[in-house]
């Protein structure tokens, strides 16, 4: 029995890893072990299909965090974006929900809908517009919104940001 051990670094085409061809090969160099009885078994190949588990990393900032104050008008938020990921040199990275912990017409909150424009699900959209205000009678208002990355291989990461319409200044 004879054993190798064989590393290689991370191989990696269109963002998936690359199969890796390992061939083994044996021949009497020195021509003192005499005629092979059997050379079809001089040679060997194993085929190794690495798997990308790995998950990319997304970075998100969201800019306001905070809308004050709250005045009923539309603020724009921009988005910065950023993934990377061991294998795929640029992994998809898509909005995918913005929500309110208030529903857009709620009981004192200046009687206004249509809280969140310009989210197109789906895409890596960085910018949008929020409406900075609150229910007078809650705890303020928190926007969530959820990015993922997915990498070739079909691993996702998700990160969510809030920006906050603070009930009162002292919550800024």
């Amino acid at each position: 029995d004879l054993t190798f051990m064989v590393g290689t670094e991370n191989a990696c085409s269109g963002g998936v890893p690359v199969v890796l061809e390992n061939i083994a090969k044996v021949s009497d160099v020195s021509g003192m072990a005499g005629p092979d009885p059997d050379p079809a078994d001089n040679e060997v190949t194993l085929t190794t299909t690495p798997v990308d588990t790995t998950p990319p990393m997304l970075e998100v900032t969201v800019s306001p965090t905070t809308l004050w104050p709250p005045g009923h008008d539309l603020r724009e938020i921009t988005v910065s974006l950023s993934a990377s990921d061991i294998c795929d040199d640029s992994p998809a990275i898509r909005l995918v929900s913005v929500i309110s912990n208030e529903p857009d017409d709620a009981v004192g909150d200046g009687n206004t809908d249509l809280d969140i424009q310009g989210a197109d699900l789906g895409t890596a959209d960085t910018m949008l517009l929020l409406r900075a205000e609150r229910a007078g009678g809650g705890k303020g208002r928190v926007y969530t919104l959820t990015y993922e990355a997915e990498d070739g291989s079909g691993n996702i990461t998700t990160v969510s940001k809030t920006v906050k319409v603070p009930h009162s200044e002292s919550g800024r």
